[in-house]
């Protein structure tokens, strides 16, 4: 029953992303689990049983589109009022994530250049190269601060307003650790 209960709602979730111009593979599953759920039950002589109550299924799904507030709003509102009754977790990330990537470890580069030469003259030397990069390949973090979560109390709320255009979501901002030694003279 469990199973039968998660297709239905998973495909009245994708016939509301499909009415959005979206297509099935869009969506990406990130975490499945089916696990069994049970009750405590009080029996005559005042001992506790647990009895099998079904089973529990959790999806987490992965939907990624182009910054549009009016199509976020759009399924918002179209989840919502549904049946399905998900739990909304929504992030803000970059789409050319190597690109944004090779811009922060260039522009280390250019602050480290320049502050050693600040560095350099204020010792009255110069800069003949570098001798040594270390460049550790960290996860850089490219998410926006905002988040939006909807919980199970606030479902009736985003029923009845526009959700997605009170959202403007903080700029994105990174960092990345390069250490340079370079030569003076």
């Amino acid at each position: 029953k469990s199973i039968e209960l998660h297709d239905s709602k998973l495909i009245e979730f994708n016939n509301i992303l499909k009415d959005s111009k979206f297509k099935k593979e869009d969506l990406k599953t990130s975490y499945f689990n089916i696990s069994p759920k049970y009750k405590t039950v009080k029996k005559s002589n005042g001992e506790y049983k647990e009895e099998f109550e079904g089973y529990l299924i959790n999806q987490s799904l992965i939907l990624t589109f182009d910054y549009d507030m009016n199509l976020l709003d759009n399924i918002i509102n179209k989840l919502s009022s549904s049946n399905i009754n998900p739990r909304m977790n929504i992030n803000f990330t970059i789409k050319e994530k190597e690109e944004f990537k090779n811009k922060i470890i260039e522009n280390a580069c250019e602050d480290a250049r320049k502050k050693a030469e600040i560095l350099a003259k204020a010792c009255n030397q110069k800069i003949l190269g570098i001798v040594s990069i270390d460049y550790s390949f960290a996860d850089i973090h490219l998410y926006s601060s905002t988040r939006y979560e909807e919980s199970y109390d606030c479902r009736c709320m985003s029923k009845a307003s526009s959700i997605g255009s009170n959202i403007t979501p903080t700029d994105i901002e990174s960092d990345e650790n390069v250490t340079f030694v370079f030569e003076i003279e």
